[in-house]
């Protein structure tokens, strides 16, 4: 058998060869997070704002600015949850004021991809519009997943239709 055959024969067992080689690694990863505070009210303003907290003293900072609103004077000095920054981090969404009491955010995915993680929310009401209290709401969902250095990138998502 000549040498040319030969490397005919492994380009031919090539896909074979590939097809069984483990490409996870190149497929984007959903990440598992658990949530750490999600509501209706903070006093987030009008704004749709987005959080990443790596350290302590950028959760601490963001803890003290998505708190209640002013006049919840008993909520005030909530401690922020306890997170470990060697191991996690903390990724949010906090939506702008809005005078519909069902408005909410729901983080329904974390996904590593190969330059960044994508944090993909969903905006959304409780319950049908004609349902709602016309109050002032200020809906927020905040997770802790596991610690990256990478950037991340926040993706709003049509609302899963209700079933």
């Amino acid at each position: 058998m000549s040498s040319s055959s030969c490397r005919l024969s492994w380009l031919a067992a090539l896909p074979v060869l590939l097809s069984l080689w483990p490409l996870r690694a190149l497929a984007d990863d959903e990440l598992t997070f658990r949530t750490i505070s999600r509501a209706v009210v903070s006093s987030n303003g009008d704004r749709l704002e987005y959080l990443v907290a790596r350290t302590r003293a950028d959760w601490d900072k963001a803890w003290r600015h998505r708190g209640p609103p002013p006049g919840a004077a008993a909520q005030r000095h909530v401690p922020a949850p306890t997170l470990d920054f060697g191991s996690e981090m903390a990724v949010g969404v906090l939506g702008a004021s809005q005078l519909n009491g069902c408005a909410a955010i729901t983080i329904v995915r974390v996904v590593q991809e190969p330059r960044r993680i994508r944090v993909d929310y969903e905006p959304w009401l409780a319950h049908p519009p004609g349902e709602c209290t016309p109050e002032m709401s200020t809906p927020f969902h905040v997770v802790a997943i596991p610690a990256s250095p990478l950037p991340v990138a926040f993706v709003e998502t049509p609302p899963t239709p209700a079933q």
